[in-house]
């Protein structure tokens, strides 16, 4: 199940009888949610004295993304930036 709101888009997984939901990923593109702690609009400064170094960097389409492994490899954040400005950020819990 996905739910949209303007910025944010929330996947959750369940049962096949669609309870027991958890959320699997979050993707942020609006100053008006907060993720994980920073916010739409903040500088790759910001986000590393934050988080510390990402585990790897790429430029793809014009975008700086940086990758980080959460804590026990739960999962992964990925900040999107585009002219040292963080336009996106995509969370995402590992299944296995």
């Amino acid at each position: 199940m996905t739910l949209l709101y303007s910025g944010l888009e929330v996947t959750l997984l369940g049962d096949s009888r669609g309870r027991n939901l958890d959320v699997y990923s979050i993707e942020v593109t609006s100053k008006k949610w907060s993720a994980s702690g920073v916010s739409i609009g903040a500088n790759v400064k910001d986000v590393e004295t934050k988080f510390g170094e990402p585990n790897s960097k790429a430029d793809i389409s014009g975008e700086t993304v940086s990758y980080y492994v959460t804590k026990k490899n739960l999962g992964r954040v990925n900040f999107y930036f585009r002219n040292n400005k963080l336009v996106r950020v995509a969370m995402t819990e590992t299944l296995c």
